[in-house]
This record gives structure tokens, C-alpha cells and sequence, in this order.
């Protein structure tokens, strides 16, 4: 059975399992990204807390939610991170690995 795929703009997400070759440059080279957008992602935040710090404001997703939008980025990419660096410490001639993560598609893209 092939997996379901959705096209989101230009972004391609596989909603099953994925079943792919390891490819062992490739994951080290998306663990980077990963990380690069987590430190950006993080920075974003506490400058959006500064600003609703000097400004007297709150963030209208955290009244409503007690969470941020980048929040819950942060450990969404804090999960792929953990995903990644599974596969891998796993043996890199294992023929093929299985996750469930779709953010880890949209990563492979930009590799």
C-alpha cells in the first residue's frame, strides 16, 4: 500500500508510515536544518515576548490555548530533532527506516 500524499502549496506531506532508503548524508544534512530552524524559532519567540512585554500586550493564541504558535512549532521541530537523530544512530546500512512524523517530507524537500 503507498502512502496518502497531500500537496499544501508547494510543500508535499505523506500522512502514512514512509518506508525509504537511509540515506545517511541526507538525514544529518535535515538534523542541521532541523536544528537551524530551532534556534530561529526560539529567537522569534522571546523577541514576540519582548515585544508583548514593552508593548502591554498578550499573545491571543496563549490567552485562549496557555500556548504560542511557536510553542508549539518549537516542539514540533524539538520532536522531528529526536525522530532524526534516531534514525540516525541506528546502523546506517539498515535498508529503510518508518516514521510517522509528516514534518520530517517537508524537510527532505529542502535538503
Amino acid at each position: 500500500m503507498s502512502p496518502r500524499i497531500v500537496l499544501q502549496g508547494s510543500n508535499m506531506i505523506v500522512l502514512d508510515d514512509i518506508r525509504t532508503q537511509t540515506d545517511f548524508g541526507t538525514c544529518l544534512k535535515m538534523r542541521e536544518q532541523a536544528e537551524a530552524l530551532l534556534d530561529r524559532l526560539m529567537t522569534n519567540r522571546n523577541r514576540t515576548e519582548q515585544y508583548h512585554i514593552e508593548h502591554g500586550t498578550e499573545d491571543p493564541m496563549r490567552t485562549v490555548t496557555g500556548r504560542t504558535a511557536l510553542d508549539n512549532a518549537i516542539d514540533h521541530t524539538r520532536e522531528i530533532l529526536r525522530n532524526l537523530d534516531r534514525v540516525i544512530q541506528t546502523d546506517a546500512k539498515q535498508d529503510a527506516f518508518e516514521t510517522k512524523c509528516a514534518g520530517l517530507s517537508r524537510l527532505r524537500q529542502r535538503a
